[in-house]
Formats: C-alpha cells, structure tokens, sequence
C-alpha cells in the first residue's frame, strides 16, 4: 500500500515488471501506457484503470544492439509517441517511435543525430498538434558544452509524407576517393561492401545502423585498376553500383 506525505492511503501497489527501470506513463482517456527500459532496450506495456496489464506481454518498442535508456511517452489522440537515448561508441542521440492504440510500431523516428551526446529527452504535444522534444546536447562549437536543445514535428498523417530510399555515388570512377550517399525514411540496418569484378569480397566500408549516411571508399595501392562493385544492403533491398577505379 502507498502513502501521500501525511500518511493517506493512496492505493495499491501494481507490479508492472521485475527488471524495468526508469518508466514513464501516460492516459490515453481510456488505459495507462507505461514505457521503460529493460536490459538496454525500451517496452511498454498497456495498463487497465483498475491496475490489471491488458497486452499480456510486454511490448518490444526498440531492441537495438546498442543501449537504450530514459524513454518518455504522449498520446495525441490516436497515437502514442515514445522517444528514448541510444548510446553506442560514438555517443547518444536520441531515437522515437510512433505506436497506434494497440502498441503496433506504426513508424521509427530519429529525432536527433548530431555529433556529440544528444540525452535526457522529454516530449509533450502543443499548438496545432505539433509535437516538441526536448534534450540536452553539445554546442556545435565546442562539444564538450551540454546545452538545451529542441526539435517540434508535426504528427504522423497530418504533413508528414515518406521519403523514398535514395542511393547515389559522387561518381562512377575512382581515383582518390568517391562519396557514398544512403537516405532512407527511417534508420535501419545498412551494411556497404565491396566486390571485384570477379565477384571477390574485398572490404566492407560500412556495418551498423543509421538513416542518412555519407561515407567514403577512398583508393589505397593494394587495389589495382580496373571494375569494382559497390553493394548497399539494407533489410528491405539491394542495391549495386558500378565503379571504375583509375590510376
């Protein structure tokens, strides 16, 4: 049983999950949704007012290789909006979700990838529906400064069109270097390689996660003149570009 301050009963304990931490909760005029981290990834689970869990099972909003932590949840009147940290090597940036009433993942979202540690954010619906994160981050000027930063976006359906998936190079011959561009709607899984014209593995440029990406497949002498392929993988496609490499 839980007390207010000067000894109240305020209601029963509810037991939500034994390894969670840091939650966060919001009424969708109907339920409660509760997020929280577990074990460096972030689920949620849909409680009833009378305190009874009604997904039967957790729901998975975010299980990335990397860790996730300090998760903050709105609903806006048919969606909820979840937004998390995501910390790898490189840093923290700060990564969302977008889930209809059911906790179906109806979109992935990333929020904020500048360089630096982008952390600690919290979110709340305004004006014309628009929604704001707020974080803590870095000035671009000297990373070492934490500062308050903020992003509004307008919610799902409302101006928001998907992008297409665009894969280009800054050119199709090599001599110094060229740039390889990936844009996709949301972050995903890109792994860029590189063949012979043989169809010989000779090194992979890129493995992790991201959405836009600009990376660079400089010429080295241990690659002599001739026909290469570029292939750029992500779960839902595959692409290849040819290159010619010149001395």
């Amino acid at each position: 049983m839980r007390k207010a301050c000067g000894g109240e009963e305020i209601g029963e304990d509810i037991f939500i999950d034994s390894e969670g931490y840091n939650p966060c909760v919001i009424f969708d005029n109907e339920n409660y949704f509760v997020v929280f981290e577990k074990k460096g990834d972030i689920y949620g689970v849909k409680i009833s007012p009378e305190g009874e869990a009604l997904t039967g099972s957790l729901i998975p909003i975010s299980t990335l290789p990397q860790d996730e932590k300090n998760p903050w949840v709105i609903f806006d009147g048919k969606y909820y909006f979840v937004v998390w940290e995501l910390r790898d090597n490189k840093g923290s940036d700060i990564y969302g979700a977008i889930l209809d009433k059911e906790g179906k993942k109806i979109k992935n979202l990333v929020v904020t990838d500048s360089p630096g540690d982008q952390k600690k954010p919290c979110i709340c619906r305004g004006y014309d529906d628009k929604i704001m994160v707020i974080y803590e981050g870095p000035l671009p000027s000297n990373t070492s400064y934490q500062r308050i930063w903020g992003k509004s976006f307008t919610p799902l359906g409302v101006e928001e069109r998907e992008k297409p998936n665009k894969f280009y190079l800054s050119s199709t011959f090599l001599k110094e270097k060229i740039l390889i561009f990936i844009s996709l709607p949301s972050y995903e899984k890109i792994r860029v390689r590189i063949y012979d014209s043989r169809g010989n593995f000779v090194k992979e440029i890129y493995n992790g996660i991201s959405k836009d990406l600009r990376i660079s497949w400089k010429a080295d002498k241990k690659i002599s003149s001739g026909v290469y392929f570029v292939m750029i993988e992500t779960p839902q496609k595959r692409i290849v570009r040819k290159v010619l490499k010149i001395d």
